[in-house]
């Protein structure tokens, strides 16, 4: 098993979009090695993905060199980082309403963040609030779906589908006293169960696909800026058009997860029956979902003692190799000890049920990261010398014994060459 998606046919991503002249392009243009178009280099963190400072993450909600990021500033800093949306209910004189969180990158920092209530534009130019974010009820739960209440109208609307790309979304973020308003539009660009490929090898879709597109522009400043265009969830374009000699950046379809949220730095998975977190597909989230079939609404969790959340979150630390997240490990970091493509066995008590050979274990996972390691069977140690990483935590790790029989854990082994 591979720690990535099989590879797919084009599902049709590049959506170039029409308004580009005259603002700036999130692209490519930039030297990889700086912070958003500074001089300041920046370090590579293990598994490709950089460090802080990019608001790439640890291969949690995209892997490198993707970005889940908006730039808010031509300059790429600060940029806003989403990660789930937040209904918030209806209360004694307040209507429901909705914020997006997620983190803000801004001179090699970060902050948690979270943005203005988020409203609905519509085909008039009027504004309207988004009431709530949730997927219909005759649909699977990775359907993205806006609830909104338009002037005149009786009752409530749910969008869904087609109807999302004529829903631009607007809110309003805050950094340092400086107010930057963005537009996010949603489209959906794939269903579960019906796109078809030629390889039988290749399976399904298990999750809606959707592709988002922003634009973002600083607001309250005596000239009016340069509005920067760009995609939530994308990589680095290799030839695909260009603005002004800019080259555009290539859009990856990203999914959601309803129910959770996932802390972008940490990994670490939680419910939370008001929050829908956003993911693109290259990361550990929806690679676990869609790759490794860790869907919290797959029928096989709903065994005594399975427990779906763990049993993803887990996934999503052991996807991406974070043998010294867990805080039992001191001192712990959060980073990604893989790259994409890396073949690695998987062994849990639900779903990936064959034994893997207690000579071939490598590390056991929960939702926090590895409770144990052993160094002998890392899968990549050629490229990561975990003693120049971290070695105090190598130290520090137990090592696994021959099997582990918590119900809501992973093991995964090397593969022997």
């Amino acid at each position: 098993m591979k720690d990535r998606l099989d590879p797919r046919q084009t599902l049709a991503l590049v959506a170039i979009m029409v308004s580009l002249v005259g603002g700036v392009v999130h692209g490519d243009d930039k030297d990889p090695l700086t912070d958003g178009g500074t001089n300041e280099l920046i370090t590579t963190c293990p598994g490709g993905t950089v460090c802080q400072g990019t608001g790439n993450g640890p291969g949690i909600y995209v892997s490198d060199p993707g970005s889940y990021c908006l730039w808010l500033q031509p300059s790429g800093s600060p940029r806003f980082c989403p990660e789930s949306f937040e209904n918030i209910p209806a209360k004694s004189g307040a209507s429901a309403s909705v914020t997006l969180k997620g983190r803000l990158w801004a001179a090699g920092k970060e902050t948690e963040v979270t943005s203005s209530s988020v409203r609905v534009r519509l085909s008039d130019s009027t504004l309207t609030a988004l009431r709530e974010v949730k997927s219909p009820a005759s649909s699977p739960p990775s359907r993205l779906g806006f609830v909104y209440q338009p002037q005149g109208v009786k009752g409530p609307v749910h969008a869904m589908g087609s109807l999302l790309s004529n829903l631009p979304l607007v809110f309003v973020l805050e950094h340092k006293s400086i107010r930057y308003s963005v537009e996010l539009v949603f489209q959906e660009i794939a269903v579960p169960d019906l796109l078809r490929f030629a390889s039988s090898s290749v399976p399904l879709l298990k999750l809606y696909r959707y592709q988002a597109r922003y634009k973002s522009q600083q607001l309250s400043t005596s000239s009016i800026p340069s509005p920067v265009f760009g995609f939530y969830c994308s990589q680095p374009a290799k030839g695909v058009g260009s603005n002004n000699g800019i080259k555009l950046p290539l859009p990856l379809p990203l999914s959601v997860l309803a129910g959770h949220r996932v802390n972008g730095a940490t990994g670490v998975i939680s419910k939370s029956k008001d929050s829908v977190t956003l993911a693109c597909v290259s990361g550990a989230i929806v690679t676990c979902m869609e790759k490794w079939n860790y869907l919290p609404w797959n029928d096989v969790f709903k065994a005594p003692g399975a427990d779906p959340t763990l049993l993803l979150g887990a996934c999503i630390q052991a996807k991406r190799a974070a043998y010294f997240a867990h805080p039992n490990v001191k001192p712990n970091d959060f980073n990604s000890y893989t790259e994409e493509g890396t073949q690695i066995q998987i062994h849990d008590a639900w779903l990936n049920t064959k034994k893997i050979p207690d000579g071939e274990i490598e590390a056991v996972w929960d939702e926090q990261g590895a409770v144990c390691f052993n160094k002998d069977n890392q899968r990549m140690p050629d490229r990561f010398n975990l003693e120049q990483w971290n070695g105090a935590a190598l130290n520090n790790i137990p090592p696994c014994p021959p099997a582990d029989q918590a119900p809501n854990r992973i093991t995964t082994g090397k593969v022997s060459n």
